[in-house]
């Protein structure tokens, strides 16, 4: 793009830089009354439920896999979010019974089943807050959400901590609920915590174990648990005005 621009005459440059001037003047508004959003980045550990449906090698030891969280938030008014929720987690279980798996034993040898090495939730989010005192930023929140979600795992190479792993591109719908706690450390920021429960319900093109004749398809609760901080834009005074 850069070496395009150079090639230009500067008639087209000129033309091109005061749009883009243009553009930024009509923009300027919006972006003065987006300081009513925030982002959040957090991190954490997630478990998950049995796979149901066509998925064989369910698995009947909870393993602990790892949870990461991006949020972006528009505060709506003082008491309601809504926004965009991004989860990118693994989902794995231990098993105690051996399966019969390509001519060997698989299971009851301390590994584990993983389905999804890299599972991305894409999710709109709905939020009521209920703040710790009249005066106070800290507040506690609950909500729903639904999205889509998106598994990747890379089958073909080998693992040494799996003794099964689940065919790559799996893809569906989730829905979920959320709850959590916004500690208010200064007017930018909050540290946060929250419990965000996951429905997946996965398709997939590859053929299910023990079942060839059909594709893959299960469904699997996640119960990730994070820990994270929010950058806040200055929404406060505004909001709160607006509400008096």
């Amino acid at each position: 793009m850069s070496l395009l621009f150079v090639h230009l005459s500067e008639m087209t440059k000129i033309y091109i830089m005061k749009k883009l001037a243009i553009l930024l003047f009509i923009l300027f508004p919006t972006l003065i009354y987006a300081q009513k959003y925030e982002i959040g980045i957090a991190g954490g550990l997630s478990v998950n439920s049995k796979p149901t449906a066509n998925m064989y090698y369910r698995g009947d030891i909870v393993t602990y896999n790892y949870a990461s969280q991006l949020t972006i938030l528009c505060n709506n008014s003082h008491k309601w979010q809504t926004g965009l929720d991004i989860h990118v987690l693994e989902l794995s279980r231990g098993s105690n019974y051996r399966y019969y798996y390509n001519d060997n034993f698989i299971g009851g040898d301390g590994k584990r089943f993983l389905y999804s090495r890299i599972t991305t939730s894409f999710c709109a989010v709905l939020n009521r807050k209920f703040y710790v005192s009249p005066t106070s930023k800290s507040y506690f929140y609950a909500g729903v959400a639904g999205g889509f979600v998106i598994a990747r795992n890379n089958s073909q190479k080998p693992s040494s901590d799996a003794s099964y792993k689940a065919p790559d591109g799996g893809k569906g719908i989730n829905v979920g609920a959320q709850v959590g706690f916004s500690y208010s450390v200064s007017p930018r920021f909050s540290l946060c915590t929250e419990f965000a429960p996951r429905y997946f319900d996965l398709d997939y093109d590859a053929a299910a174990p023990k079942q060839h004749l059909y594709n893959l398809h299960y469904r699997i609760v996640s119960y990730p648990m994070v820990i994270g901080f929010r950058y806040k834009f200055g929404y406060d005074k505004k909001i709160r005005f607006k509400n008096r």
